[in-house]
């Protein structure tokens, strides 16, 4: 559960820092209650939620680009083994039991590391498209 939290944390403060950078020229207060109505109502980074965060920064689908893959992960396994990690913290999180081995555990680790990258890529990028400059 810590590990599904921590990488919503991320994916909740790269869309916060995308925002900011994005949408500059707009006022404090606008960008604030965007983010007060998008990543703060964010509850776990599911697939359908970090589509939906990045769909607000011009990122349609973002789960389906084509940068989301590495060796032995298609975008369509990455997108099944998030679902996979998503379904465990909820039953975790609402008192089910799910069993989680140690190479299991470190079989997320490793994806969640490398699906934050990819996401960080694919954000930076974008921002450098539209601004000109590469954010980070």
């Amino acid at each position: 559960m810590l590990l599904s939290a921590l990488f919503e944390g991320f994916i909740e403060e790269l869309y916060n820092l995308s925002v900011d950078t994005l949408f500059a020229t707009y006022p404090v207060a606008d960008r604030t209650n965007l983010k007060n109505f998008t990543s703060e109502k964010n509850n776990n980074a599911n697939v359908h939620q970090v589509n939906t965060l990045f769909f607000y920064l011009g990122i349609p689908w973002v789960m389906t680009h084509p940068k989301v893959h590495w060796k032995k992960f298609t975008n369509a396994s990455v997108r099944e083994r998030l679902g996979k990690l998503s379904k465990a913290r909820n039953e975790l999180a609402h008192g089910k039991t799910h069993s989680v081995t140690k190479p299991q555990l470190k079989a997320w680790r490793d994806f969640i590391e490398r699906l934050a990258e990819k996401l960080d890529v694919i954000a930076a990028d974008h921002i450098e498209t539209k601004t000109g400059v590469r954010p980070w």
